[in-house]
């Protein structure tokens, strides 16, 4: 576009499209995590530094006399960006460093089969999109499933989760997307049953004929509640409401196994995981025809398996 008489123009074009490549990027946040949009920051302000150098540079070589004026001399200007570039490429390489440490302490390690010792296979119906459909009620669950859905995607890489934050075009489309799911996961905290659009998403997942994960909070500080006051919370929001399932079916098929209690600190919270996943895959086709695959459970890449000792 611009011909390579006018070296100092394309420099500047470069410049200006840098800066407001970098003031797009810091608006919008284009990945997830806050680290990663930290260390595209910090790459993109380093070319635009380099293109600010190499522009003065230019100006000093085209005119001394304007160099001098803008308080560059033509002596020390050489040294200054050398010195310069140097401690940028050494905070670059700090922060590299340090976000690969911050990655290496904070990032749960995919799950295997213990008995096989390999990656699940995630295989789904062919019907579906999605291998889980998370259901939770805003007030006292959404931090928790959130976390819950990272996590497993970090463990089970490749799992395809239904959340409400992420995927939901409309409130009225429910219903189709429990159908979209292999499996649904209930998050029962405080106020779950009394929610009309929990308890859709419930009686979806029982018209579908889905298998239901339930996962339960019981810190009562973070919305927990008991199994018999969530039953108790369901009978007297169902009882308001016509044209559903029998209450005590509904009941029966949500609590048909006892719930996964949902545990906080990395260690205790890897066991919450670990079991809300060996639950999911039990219902998927691969392991719904191989089940003696998940007899062992599933255990975290480097984490030591149970060892017996054999008799003498």
């Amino acid at each position: 576009l611009i011909d390579e008489e006018h070296e100092q123009a394309r420099v500047l074009l470069a410049l200006l499209v840098s800066i407001i490549f970098l003031s797009l990027e810091i608006w919008v946040q284009p990945f997830r995590r806050i680290a990663d949009n930290w260390l595209a920051h910090v790459s993109n302000l380093a070319l635009v530094l380099v293109y600010l150098a190499i522009l003065v540079f230019k100006v000093c070589d085209g005119d001394s006399e304007a160099c001098d004026e803008f308080g560059f001399s033509a002596e020390g200007i050489f040294s200054f960006f050398v010195l310069f570039g140097m401690s940028l490429l050494l905070l670059h390489v700090l922060f590299a460093l340090a976000y690969l440490m911050f990655k290496g302490a904070t990032t749960t390690p995919a799950l295997c089969v213990v008995s096989t010792k390999s990656p699940p296979v995630l295989g789904r119906p062919k019907e579906v999109r999605f291998h889980l459909f998370v259901s939770h009620v805003w007030k006292t669950g959404q931090d928790q499933t959130h976390t819950l859905v990272r996590q497993l995607q970090r463990m089970l890489p490749g799992i395809h989760i239904w959340l409400d934050v992420v995927n939901l075009e409309s409130i009225g489309k429910l219903e189709e997307a429990v159908a979209d799911a292999a499996v649904v996961l209930c998050f029962l905290s405080s106020g779950y049953f009394a929610s009309r659009n929990c308890r859709r998403e419930i009686y979806a997942a029982l018209g579908n004929n889905k298998p239901i994960v339930g996962v339960i909070e019981a810190d009562k500080d973070k919305g927990g509640a008991t199994v018999q006051e969530l039953r108790d919370e369901y009978r007297r929001s169902a009882a308001n409401a016509p044209d559903i399932p029998a209450t005590e079916d509904v009941l029966a098929r949500i609590f048909e196994q006892e719930p996964v209690l949902w545990l906080r600190g990395h260690d205790y919270q890897v066991v919450s995981l670990k079991e809300i996943a060996l639950r999911v895959l039990k219902h998927l086709p691969y392991y719904i025809s191989n089940p003696s695959e998940l007899d062992r459970g599933l255990k975290l890449k480097g984490e030591l398996s149970s060892f017996r000792f054999p008799r003498l």
